[in-house]
């Protein structure tokens, strides 16, 4: 059984990994002032809806 410290670092690592793609990055800054339509999101970033989904 992992303890808390394992358990918060595994937590940690996860969100870190989630953060490191830059498509990610850059949807986390475009929504970063408000919430937005996904059809908001794609023609901004130009990526195509697939890429976007499997995000």
């Amino acid at each position: 059984m992992p303890t808390t410290q394992e358990a918060q670092n595994r937590f940690k690592a996860t969100v870190y990994h989630a953060l490191s793609d830059p498509i990610r990055l850059e949807i986390l800054d475009f929504l970063r002032e408000e919430e937005k339509c996904v059809c908001e999101i794609i023609p901004q970033l130009n990526i195509i809806q697939p890429v976007f989904h499997g995000t």
